[in-house]
Order: structure tokens, then C-alpha cells, then sequence
């Protein structure tokens, strides 16, 4: 079960920023906690939105403790990886699934109302967006 205890809104990051921290934790090893030392290199304001992304997704639990989910995708590769994001989009973007819009055929307008449903306004619901398709589209989700 994803933590969204701290924050409900979905991830705003690039997802590029995010696929690109998972590479370096693959490259690095994972560290037995997740904190803004283990990103020291990055900004204030990369640090916080990986931190909340990775508690959306649920890879990690409240203490910082990277998840199994976590430790399995930064492991794997190819199909196999697809097949983890896939399961980690579907459990964490629950409000997507559950919807009766076709990922394939919603309109930006039916995206954004699921997005603002969330609390998310702005720039943050067109961001949020952006990092779902993109996440969707590396699981293999068509979209």
C-alpha cells in the first residue's frame, strides 16, 4: 500500500529525474534508508518531489526504508521491469484504473479532471500528467 501519508498528490516530478535517481541507485546500491543525504548532489526542490514520489508509488515505507517493490525495480530490466512499473502504476494511480476513461482515447480535459479530483491544480496537474503518461508508456501501458 503506497505511504500518502504526506502528501495525496500524484508525482509532478520529470520523469526523466525519477528514472534517472533509480538508475543511480541501481549504479550505487541502495542504501538501507532513503533520505535527502543519499540526493546531497541534488536540489532542495528535486530532493523533496523524489521523496514524495517515491511515497506515492509506495517504494518506500514511512521511516525512509526502501520497500521490496523498490529493491526489485532497481534490479531488474527489460520486460521484467515493465512488469513491476506496470503493478506499481496500477496500485498507485487507483483513481486511473477504477475510471471508466480509456487510456487510449481520454481527452486532455477527461486527464485533467482526474488529476484536480486529486487536489492537484495548475501546473501541477499538466506536470502530473506528464509523469503518468511517460511512466505509463516505459510500463508498456498503452496510452
Amino acid at each position: 500500500m503506497p505511504n500518502k501519508t504526506a502528501c495525496a498528490l500524484p508525482p509532478y516530478i520529470s520523469y526523466r529525474t525519477f528514472s534517472n535517481f533509480l538508475n543511480e541507485l541501481r549504479a550505487q546500491g541502495l542504501p538501507s534508508r532513503i533520505d535527502r543525504s543519499v540526493m546531497a548532489h541534488k536540489s532542495g526542490t528535486i530532493q523533496s518531489q523524489l521523496l514524495l514520489t517515491l511515497n506515492y508509488l509506495g517504494l518506500l515505507r514511512a521511516s525512509g526504508q526502501p520497500t521490496d517493490k523498490l529493491k526489485q525495480l532497481i534490479e531488474s530490466e527489460g520486460q521484467e521491469r515493465q512488469g513491476l512499473l506496470r503493478g506499481i502504476l496500477k496500485t498507485s494511480y487507483g483513481f486511473i484504473f477504477s475510471s471508466n476513461i480509456g487510456l487510449e482515447t481520454a481527452t486532455l480535459d477527461q486527464a485533467e479532471e482526474l488529476f484536480h479530483n486529486t487536489g492537484a491544480s495548475g501546473e501541477t496537474v499538466r506536470r502530473s500528467i506528464a509523469f503518468f503518461l511517460a511512466a505509463a508508456r516505459d510500463s508498456g501501458i498503452p496510452v
